[in-house]
C-alpha cells in the first residue's frame, strides 16, 4: 500500500523536531511510504531539520515553492491567520495532492508540523477503510479556554447538531455540545462535518476532485472548511478516529508535556487492547448464545474461541439445545475488565443473561462468569471461560407457553337464543380453522344446542348449559367462559360472539400467526355490520378505527383479571394487553345490528339494564334506532 505523508513547514526548531521525531516513529511494517514537505521555514534550524530528516529516511521530497513573506503570528496567547497565509497554505496543499494524484498514491496522509502522533495512528486511521478520516486531538484555543477538538459537526466551528429551522436555547446547546465533546473522548470512529490538521485521504477521494481551494460562496476563513464543504458536496463521508488522539503542540509551553503524553501512550495502548479484547468477547458471547435447535451456532463466532472452548461449546449445542428444542438469546449486562501485568492478555468478568425457550417455555437466566482474552499481532482469541455460576435475576419475568409448532386453536363462545340468526354460519366459518371449542349456553329456549351439536360433531368441543342465564351480570358469565375455555390448558384461544365471522382469508393466515413465539395476542379491527354487505361508519360507529383482542395465547402462569362491571365487563381478561401483542390486518364482521329486530331487541335491553349510561354510552343506545345512519359498503379482500 502506498501511502503519501504531507506536510507544509513553518514552524519552530524545537516543535519541528519533536514532530519528525515522531514521524520516524510510526509503525509502518509493510507499507511503501513518501513524504513530502515544503519548506516555508523562516529559519535556517528548521530547514536543516528537514535536511537532517531527508537524510535518516527514505523518499524524502523537499519543496520550497512560495517566498513571499507572510505575517504568521504565533504566541502564548493564539494563533493569528491573515488571508495571504491561508491562501498560501492552500497552494501548498493542493501541490501534494496533485503529486499523489500522479504518482498514484493509495492514501494522502496531511500532517500539521506541530503535532505528535501515537506510533500506531497511522495504521489504525489504514485500518478504518474510510474515504476521509482525520485523528482527534484537543486544544485550548485560548489559554484559560476547555480544550475542544479540532472536528466540528457543522458550519465553521459547531460543536452541537441540530435541525434545519430548529430553535434551541443556550443551555439546549451546552448540552449538546458537551454531549459530542464526551462521545469524542470514548475510542470509536465517528461522523463528523467538519476536520483538519491529522487526515487521512483514500485514492478515490483525491479522484473525485477533493481540494483546498476556496469556493467563492463561502466566507470561512481556514482552508480546512472549505476542504471539508467541497467533500461534503461531493458525496464523501467525513469521520473522526478518537482510539489514538494525537498531541498539538500549540503553543511552545505545551512541549512540556510531549514526554508524559508518550508516557501515557504506554497506559493507552492498555486501555486499547482492554477495549478491543471486550468487544471481541462480547460480539464473540452474544454471538454463540444466538442459537437454537433451528439456527445453529454461527462458525464466524467460534472462531473467536480458543479450540478446547469450541468443542465445548459444540457439545453443549450438539446436547441441551437440540434435545430441549431450544431457542436463545444473549446478552451482557456488565462487565468488569481485571488489571493484569502482561499486555497482551485481559481477564473480564462478565454478568450475562440467556432468554429464549426450552420445550415449549420461555426461561431467563443470568450467569457470572470470568474470561481470558490473549492477543497476539491484533488477533483476540478467547482462551479461558471458567466459573460459570447461574445467580438469581433482580426481576424474573413470566415464564411463558410458546409454542411454535403444533399450536391448537381453541374457539370460546357464549350463546344464547342464536337458532335464527347468525350461529349456523359463524360455526361453519370457524370450523375451517378452529380444533376444539368450548362454549356456553347462556339458558336457551331454542334448538341453538342443536345447531352446535350438529355442526361440530366432527371436533371435539365442551358444551357448558346454564339453566338460567348469567347475562344481567355480564362479569359472572364471562368468569364463566373463561374458567371453562382454560380447563382445557388450551394454546391458543380465539374470542367470537355467536354473530361475528372473520373475512375468508384469516383461516389462511391463522396457523402463521400462532407459530411467532415472542406474541401473545392478536389485535383486529371490528365492523359493525348494518344489513349484510354495509358496515356503519360515524362518530358513534367506529369501532373499525381501533384494534382490540379477539386472539390470545393462554399463559397459565399469569394473573388474569377482569374488569368487574355488570355491563361491557369485556369478553376477554382486561390485562391480556399487558402481554406481548401484535396488530393485524386481518378484519372480524360484526353482524349483530345487521337486522332490524335485532337492533330493537339490544336497544330495550340496554335501556332496561343500564338506563342512565353507567356502564357505556346513552348517546350510543339512542342511536341505535337511528333511520338513516351513515353506511359503508364492504369489500372482500382476499389477497
Amino acid at each position: 500500500m502506498k501511502v503519501l505523508v504531507g506536510s507544509p513547514i513553518k514552524q519552530k526548531t524545537n516543535v519541528l523536531e519533536k514532530f519528525l521525531t515522531s514521524l520516524k516513529e510510526l509503525e509502518k511494517d509493510d507499507l511503501e511510504i513518501k513524504y513530502i514537505f515544503i519548506d516555508d521555514n523562516d529559519k535556517k534550524e528548521s530547514s536543516d531539520s528537514l535536511l537532517s530528516f531527508r537524510r535518516s529516511e527514505e523518499n524524502v521530497d523537499i519543496y520550497k515553492l512560495n517566498n513571499v513573506e507572510s505575517n504568521y503570528i504565533c504566541d502564548s496567547f493564539t494563533h493569528r491567520w491573515s488571508k495571504d497565509i491561508v491562501n498560501k497554505v492552500i497552494d501548498f496543499k493542493n501541490f501534494i495532492i496533485e503529486i499523489a494524484k500522479k504518482e498514484d498514491f493509495d492514501y494522502l496522509f496531511f500532517i500539521d508540523s506541530d503535532l505528535i502522533l501515537h506510533p500506531k495512528t497511522l495504521k489504525r486511521l489504514l485500518s478504518l477503510n474510510k474515504e476521509i478520516v482525520s485523528t482527534v486531538f484537543w486544544t485550548k484555543w485560548y489559554p484559560s479556554s476547555m480544550a475542544e477538538p479540532q472536528v466540528w459537526l457543522k458550519d465553521n466551528y459547531t460543536l452541537y447538531d441540530n435541525d434545519y429551522g430548529e430553535e434551541i436555547s443556550k443551555d439546549e446547546e451546552e448540552k449538546r455540545k458537551l454531549s459530542f465533546i464526551e462521545m469524542l473522548k470514548k475510542p470509536g470512529t465517528y461522523k463528523v462535518g467538519g476536520l483538519g490538521a491529522c487526515t487521512l485521504i483514500d485514492k478515490s477521494s483525491l479522484n473525485k476532485g477533493v481540494n483546498f481551494s476556496r469556493l467563492y460562496n463561502i466566507s470561512y476563513i481556514g482552508e480546512d472548511r472549505h476542504f471539508c464543504i467541497r467533500a461534503a458536496a461531493l458525496g464523501i463521508q467525513l469521520y473522526v478516529d478518537t482510539y489514538y488522539p494525537a498531541y498539538h503542540i500549540y503553543r511552545e509551553e505545551d512541549l512540556e508535556g510531549v514526554d508524559e503524553y508518550k508516557k501515557g501512550n504506554i497506559n493507552l495502548d492498555f486501555k486499547i487492547n482492554r477495549l478491543n479484547a471486550y468487544n471481541t468477547l462480547k460480539v464473540a458471547l452474544e454471538g454463540i448464545g444466538d442459537c437454537g435447535y433451528n439456527k445453529p451456532i454461527n462458525r464466524q463466532y467460534l472462531n473467536f474461541f480458543e479450540e478446547d472452548l469450541v468443542s465445548s461449546i459444540l457439545f453443549n449445542y450438539n446436547g441441551t439445545i437440540i434435545k430441549d428444542r431450544v431457542k436463545n438469546k444473549r446478552e451482557i449486562i456488565s462487565y468488569k475488565i481485571i488489571e493484569m501485568n502482561n499486555i497482551d492478555e485481559v481477564k473480564i468478568k462478565v454478568i450475562y443473561s440467556d432468554r429464549g425457550y426450552s420445550n415449549d417455555y420461555s426461561y431467563y437466566k443470568e450467569f457470572f462468569s470470568e474470561f481470558i482474552v490473549k492477543i497476539l499481532k491484533n488477533e483476540y482469541k478467547i482462551v479461558s471461560w471458567d466459573n460459570k455460576v447461574e445467580r438469581e435475576p433482580i426481576v424474573t419475568p413470566l415464564i411463558r407457553k410458546a409454542k411454535d409448532k403444533g399450536n391448537k386453536l381453541t374457539l370460546s363462545m357464549v350463546v344464547k337464543n342464536e337458532e335464527n340468526r347468525f350461529l349456523k354460519e359463524v360455526l361453519i366459518s370457524a370450523k375451517e380453522y378452529i380444533d376444539n371449542a368450548v362454549i356456553i349456553d347462556d339458558g336457551s329456549t331454542d334448538n341453538t344446542v342443536d345447531i352446535i351439536e350438529d355442526i361440530l360433531k366432527d371436533i371435539p368441543y365442551r358444551l357448558i348449559k346454564n339453566e338460567e342465564s348469567k347475562f344481567s351480570n355480564e362479569v359472572s358469565l364471562r368468569r364463566q367462559q373463561w374458567d371453562e375455555t382454560i380447563k382445557i390448558n388450551p394454546d391458543w384461544i380465539v374470542f367470537l360472539d355467536a354473530d361475528e365471522i372473520f373475512e375468508d382469508k384469516f383461516k389462511d393466515y391463522i396457523r402463521v400467526l400462532m407459530e411467532n413465539t415472542e406474541v401473545d395476542g392478536y389485535l383486529f379491527r371490528l365492523y359493525d355490520f348494518w344489513d349484510e354487505n354495509h358496515y356503519r361508519d360515524d362518530s358513534l360507529w367506529c369501532a373499525h378505527n381501533t384494534y382490540r383482542l379477539f386472539l390470545i395465547r393462554y399463559q397459565e402462569n399469569y394473573n388474569y383479571l377482569f374488569k368487574e362491571t355488570a355491563q361491557h365487563c369485556g369478553r376477554i381478561p382486561y390485562n391480556c394487553i399487558n402481554l406481548p401483542y401484535f396488530i393485524t390486518t386481518l378484519r372480524l364482521k360484526h353482524y349483530g345490528w345487521a337486522r332490524v329486530q335485532d337492533r330493537i331487541e339490544k336497544y330495550n335491553r340496554y335501556m332496561k339494564l343500564d338506563p342512565k349510561g353507567e356502564f357505556g354510552s346513552l348517546e350510543q343506545y339512542k342511536s341505535i334506532l337511528d333511520k338513516n345512519p351513515s353506511l359503508t359498503l364492504w369489500e372482500e379482500n382476499n389477497m
